[in-house]
């Protein structure tokens, strides 16, 4: 995916989404063929499939060394352990709706699940959601992980207590890096650069809630570069690095390296 304006789509495999209608109507999808062609005349396969492998059901499982392309992995039991993986070429239930479908998608008990060590890029959605309730056990980690190249947000994260995001490197995202509404998590030693490609008025890393977070601590991470528009006079906000939504609180911010932001505060 090419991010920006559509001349910036001009080589083979790449794919210009329209959102806001910056060149033409909104919401329209432009690709280039692998031959640097047109798509016109000629058949497109959207997708396949939603998931490459369910977890759905199954406790203390342990998925390690596989490449997934075309599909995500969902799971919704205690000791999900995703090691290893090369996650790639995801699409949503529909292209134009990136909320939906992400590569990992998680909920309910989140005891004991893990994705580390793995690379998830190209991904017509969001990349991680990790998507509790507050009846149900959590702790995710996820760690080490190259995520790179999302149409919507990275990571997001509500409302599993202790989560923690730790030693990730992400670059190249169209929302948000991370998105949190969790209590007495950790989101430390990130690596978060060129966000915000496509939306505005949003935090590369975001504080959505909860109103006492219990001390949801964000430390010595590296963020900056925000792409988000800002235009002074509208409709344009740009973007904070650091940002804290209404009646976020209880929060530790400390030793973190932030430069670049679009809006008037990078914090």
């Amino acid at each position: 995916a090419v991010f920006g304006r559509l001349v910036c789509c001009d080589h083979a495999n790449e794919g210009f989404l329209d959102v806001q209608g910056l060149d033409g109507p909104a919401n329209v999808l432009y690709l280039r063929t692998p031959d640097g062609g047109s798509p016109v005349g000629r058949t497109l396969e959207v997708r396949s499939r939603d998931q490459t492998i369910s977890l759905w059901g199954r406790s203390w499982q342990t998925v390690q060394g596989l490449t997934c392309v075309g599909g995500g992995i969902n799971a919704n039991q205690a000791g999900s352990v995703l090691r290893g993986l090369d996650l790639s070429l995801v699409l949503n239930h529909n292209t134009l709706d990136w909320g939906t479908s992400p590569a990992l998608y998680a909920q309910d008990d989140g005891t004991g699940c893990q994705l580390v060590d793995s690379r998830v890029t190209s991904i017509w959605g969001s990349a991680v959601s990790l998507n509790g309730n507050a009846a149900t056990a959590g702790a995710w980690l996820v760690a080490n992980n190259v995520i790179s190249n999302i149409y919507g947000y990275c990571i997001s994260a509500e409302p599993w207590r202790g989560t923690e995001i730790r030693e990730n490197t992400l670059f190249d995202i169209s929302g948000g890096m991370v998105s949190l509404n969790i209590p007495q998590g950790r989101i430390h030693h990130n690596l978060a650069w060129r966000g915000g490609q496509r939306d505005v008025d949003i935090g590369l890393f975001g504080m959505c809630g909860p109103t006492d977070a219990g001390g949801v601590e964000v430390s010595w991470n590296i963020i900056g570069d925000h792409r988000s528009l800002w235009d002074p006079a509208g409709p344009y906000n740009g973007g904070a690095l650091i940002r804290f939504d209404t009646s976020c609180s209880n929060y530790s911010i400390h030793h973190n390296i932030c430069w670049g932001g679009t809006g008037e505060d990078d914090i």
